[in-house]
């Protein structure tokens, strides 16, 4: 950073990796016409979280422009990938994105599981933050289904059907992996638990 920018306040801070986000957002917006634009979020944006205006901060306002910022005719949608039943918060950001009713137009909210539930159910589907311990490693695929349900439908007013409290954002839309699409086609209480999410999901817009 000293050695390209002569402002000491690029130096040691996520100024500059704040810009080139803000302008990345813009060129975007121009660039693309008619199709979603998602911000990503996974255990956050890969900045210095020693450095003045550090991780949480910077993720913030780059997140903040985005909702805020005009995109053309795209439409906007921010997702977490990497929901596990043991981070219960992880789409805490996303759904209050979406449940902010002052942005026009809405956010759209998603999610991305962190692996599939089938492959591998311990590090999925358990509430426990060690997929090693044998109560993660008893863990059936339809159990750990249920569990990262719970966490992705949390706040919304469908948590109650997955144990999980109501509120009022809103989820558009799931990204699971093929081998749990696999899965589900051959164990019909799988199938049925996905078709449900499915109608739940849509039932919202």
């Amino acid at each position: 950073m000293e050695a390209f920018y002569s402002d000491p306040s690029y130096h040691r801070t996520n100024k500059a990796f704040v810009e080139e986000w803000k302008a990345a957002i813009d060129d975007y917006g121009r660039i693309f016409s008619n199709v979603t634009l998602a911000l990503t979020r996974a255990a956050g944006f890969p900045f210095n979280p020693t450095w003045p205006g550090g991780h949480e901060a910077s993720t913030l306002e780059i997140a903040a422009y985005f909702a805020q910022q005009s995109v053309g005719s795209n439409v906007k949608a921010t997702q977490n990938n990497g929901i596990t039943a043991a981070h219960p918060l992880t789409m805490r950001p996303v759904k209050e994105m979406s449940a902010d009713t002052t942005l026009h137009p809405r956010v759209l909210g998603g999610g991305e599981f962190a692996t599939g539930f089938a492959r591998n159910p311990a590090r999925e589907g358990c509430k426990i933050d060690d997929p090693s311990s044998p109560t993660c490693q008893s863990t059936a695929p339809e159990q750990a289904l249920a569990n990262v349900l719970a966490v992705f439908f949390a706040g919304t007013p469908y948590g109650h059907f997955y144990g999980s409290g109501d509120g009022r954002a809103t989820v558009d839309y799931l990204q699971i992996y093929q081998d749990d699409i696999v899965y589900a086609n051959d164990h019909p209480r799988i199938q049925a638990m996905l078709l449900e999410a499915s109608k739940r999901i849509l039932s919202m817009h």
